[in-house]
Formats: structure tokens, sequence, C-alpha cells
């Protein structure tokens, strides 16, 4: 009678990915791993390969994958995946302030934002009008301060106040960008004293 050989489970290790962010156009940043079930004093110097993320760059979910982890002949891994996650970059669009002395007509209002990212291109990303922003002031015309606003975003139906606000375009190629508007003010002058020159009798 020929002898059974006793077989042994191999340990098993639980290697769970953590997850990750990054801002749309910036780095991955490192993927890395938890592991729990050495035996005795073994430690993580057993494990080689790397974590892969799904392939892609515009704002979703990235599953990180752990297909090429191996610890030699006497373990088994156990791998549980996460993601990454790419949020959006947030792009300022930022309101020149403004003067204009009493009685003279509007200065044109202009506005500068912040870059964009990832080699984008305004027409790739907004559309075929590329980035296009139209401002108002509050009306008047008296000596004073008046807010420039956001047409799109606030008629300024009501009262326009001093603020900020986010906000996201609904067209799909501007989903790997939030906006936030920065606004200030046409300030109209009181124009300058009339010197009064005395008259020669």
């Amino acid at each position: 009678v020929v002898p059974r050989r006793a077989t042994v489970d191999s340990p098993t290790l639980t290697v769970t990915a953590d997850s990750q962010t990054k801002v749309y156009g910036s780095a991955d940043p490192e993927l890395t791993y938890e592991v729990d079930g050495f035996v005795g004093d073994d430690d993580e110097s057993l494990l080689s390969g790397d974590l892969y993320r799904q392939s892609g760059e515009d704002v979703d979910s990235y599953y990180i994958y752990g297909d090429y982890l191996y610890a030699g002949s006497n373990y088994e891994i156990d791998y549980e995946g996460d993601y990454l996650e790419i949020t959006p970059y947030h792009l300022i669009v930022t309101a020149d302030p403004k003067t204009k002395q009493f009685g003279e007509v509007d200065p044109p209002l202009t506005w500068t934002h912040t870059p964009l990212v990832n080699g984008d291109d305004p027409i790739d990303v907004f559309g075929d009008y590329g980035f296009n922003i139209d401002l108002a002031r509050v009306p008047g015309e008296a000596v004073g301060n008046y807010w420039i606003y956001l047409v799109e975003n606030n008629q300024c139906d009501g009262e326009c106040y001093d603020y900020r606000y986010d906000y996201r375009y609904d067209d799909y190629y501007s989903r790997n960008y939030t906006f936030e508007y920065v606004g200030d003010y046409l300030t109209i002058m009181q124009l300058p004293p009339v010197a009064n020159i005395p008259q020669e009798d």
C-alpha cells in the first residue's frame, strides 16, 4: 500500500486596494493596498507586481485591478479592488473691476479665467462657441458701485448682492470642469470739480 501524502491548503492573503482620488488633468496618485494574512515572519516583501487601473481621464470612477500581484507558491491571493475617482477641475472666472466718470459711456465688461488643463481647447470643452461669458451690470448712472454679474445664471431681476457661486454647465463636453464666478464692480466716479478762474475786470 502506497501511503497517501497529506495535502496542506496554502494560506490566503487578503489584498485590499485603497480608494484614490485625483483632480481632472493631474497625475495619477500611487496605487496602494493593504495586506492581511501572512504566516510567521513573512511580510509584504514576498509580494511582487503592481496595481493598475481602468483606462480613462475624464471625470468618472475607474476600477483598480490587482491581477499582477503574486506572493509565491505558498500563498493564494484574495484581491478586493476599489476605485480611482477623477473629480472635476475647478475653473474660476473673475470679472475685471471697471471705472468710469459720471456721464461717460460704460467701458466693455471683461473677465479672466484660470487656465484649462489637460491640453483642452475651449471649443472641445464648451462646444462650437468656445468659452463664451456674457456679463452685465446692475442698472444705474448715479455715482456709486454697480455689481457686475454673469447673465446666464443671474438676470438680476431683483436685488444683486456681492457674492460668489458655483455652477456646472449641462453640456457633456464640460463635465470635467466645475465653475466659480467671482464678480466685481463698475464704479461711477464723480466728475472732478471745475476750477473757478477769476475773471479780470
